[in-house]
């Protein structure tokens, strides 16, 4: 009975777990149901949204219509900002410029002087032959780039200035407004620096000449300007060389008048010294001195002889022998007494002879070095006396001051093809620069 209970109870508990099984199974299949409904719809939704994309993407005639009128007059601006960049950047300037070149400008004639200064004495040293004299370069390269930079000087300013008043011409209303001199007290830039556009010089090293450039508003005032830069370019050149060669002078003249004052010292110390030693010439004396010495020498020899001989004979103890030897020994006295006068000093004072002779032979020697002293700086002397008469530097003037007959600046063509470049480079440089306006 208990076990039939249990099968019921067991059959009732596997019917329950089937019916949920079941349930599950079915509320299963409805999630599922659902979720493919829903992704079937959100796919509809999708093909839908795509499909009005699609419809939009693609023009419609009255859209492509639209769009052609935005580009065009999108490109019709670009154009316009382009022309306009274009005139304002390249051709006004440029025009501007052509006016102010053709209307404003004042004209400028040149003058061409070409110069030269030669040295002979330069020339003459630096005349070595074969490979090593064609290396050299020109013996007057010193002279021409003084000359050079004379020329762009202020003195030369000043000088001109002073003379024809022609900085004040060149900085009046004469001259246009863009040539015309300035002072800027703002600005790092001179007079002298402004003044090159009228007065130009160029140097070439490996012919030593000088050009001169010089540009006037006249024909007649750029020749005349320029003939007076060339004489006082040659007036400096000059005179500096003759300075140069007038100190050289003056300071050999110096050294003669020195050797000649020296010599004259020496000359009086050796009178002076004869005169407190009473010696005209102590060599004579102290030659009459040995002289003596070797006279009694020899006596004192002979003496010595006839003494041995004295003695060696009968009468050896005889008077003879002892008046021989007082007379022998007389001779040595004076012989000591001799040659004492050679090293001792005199009884009334002074010096010894042969102190004398030291002081006497220093004091001709004296007189031998100022002579050649003298001797020497009147050969310099010479040579810069002959060095000055050949060393002159000659300021020649190769070609003279030759004006153009039209004039030289403005040059109309080259300045507006220049500017046209710098415009155009001004240009691109802008359009590379700022950003370009993209928005239609």
């Amino acid at each position: 009975m208990t076990e039939s209970l249990e099968t019921e109870e067991e059959k009732r508990i596997r019917e329950w777990k089937e019916e949920r099984a079941r349930v599950a199974e079915i509320e299963k299949q409805k999630r599922i149901d659902q979720r493919d409904a829903e992704r079937k719809s959100q796919k509809e939704e999708e093909d839908y949204q795509k499909a009005e994309l699609a419809a939009k993407l693609v023009p419609t005639p009255e859209s492509l219509r639209q769009t052609s009128d935005r580009l065009h007059h999108y490109h019709a601006r670009k154009r316009t900002a382009f022309a306009v960049q274009f005139i304002a950047i390249v051709v006004a300037p440029v025009v501007v410029f052509a006016i102010y070149l053709i209307a404003v400008a004042v004209p400028l004639y040149e003058t061409r002087a070409v110069i030269a200064i030669t040295n002979p004495a330069a020339e003459q040293e630096s005349g070595i032959g074969g490979l090593l004299g064609s290396l050299q370069g020109p013996s007057n390269l010193q002279e021409v780039f003084m000359a050079h930079e004379f020329v762009r000087s202020d003195a030369l300013i000043e000088f001109l200035e002073a003379d024809v008043q022609l900085v004040s011409r060149l900085s009046s209303d004469d001259m246009d407004p863009l040539r015309r001199l300035r002072e800027f007290s703002f600005l790092p830039i001179t007079v002298r620096q402004q003044f090159g556009r009228f007065v130009e010089s160029s140097a070439n090293i490996q012919s030593g000449l000088l050009t001169i450039y010089v540009r006037m508003p006249e024909a007649e005032q750029s020749v005349r300007v320029s003939n007076m830069i060339l004489e006082r370019t040659a007036e400096q050149i000059n005179g500096l060389s003759e300075e140069l060669f007038d100190r050289r002078i003056n300071l050999a003249e110096q050294a003669v008048a020195q050797a000649q004052e020296g010599l004259e010292l020496a000359q009086l110390e050796v009178v002076q010294l004869q005169i407190e030693s009473g010696e005209a010439n102590p060599n004579i004396r102290i030659e009459s001195i040995y002289q003596i010495i070797r006279e009694l020498a020899g006596e004192e020899q002979a003496l010595t002889s006839e003494i041995d001989r004295a003695r060696v004979s009968v009468n050896s103890q005889s008077y003879e022998v002892d008046r021989l030897t007082e007379l022998l020994e007389s001779i040595r006295q004076r012989i000591q007494d001799q040659r004492a006068l050679l090293v001792g000093e005199p009884i009334d004072g002074g010096l010894s002879l042969n102190s004398l002779l030291t002081q006497y032979e220093l004091a001709v020697l004296g007189v031998g070095i100022a002579e050649q002293r003298l001797t020497a700086s009147i050969e310099g002397l010479s040579n810069a006396r002959q060095s000055a008469a050949l060393g002159q530097s000659i300021f020649q003037v190769v070609v003279p001051p030759t004006v153009t007959t039209r004039p030289s600046f403005p040059n109309i063509p080259s300045n507006l093809f220049i500017a046209t470049l710098l415009a155009l480079a001004l240009f691109g440089l802008i359009r590379l620069v700022l950003p370009e306006q993209k928005s239609f």
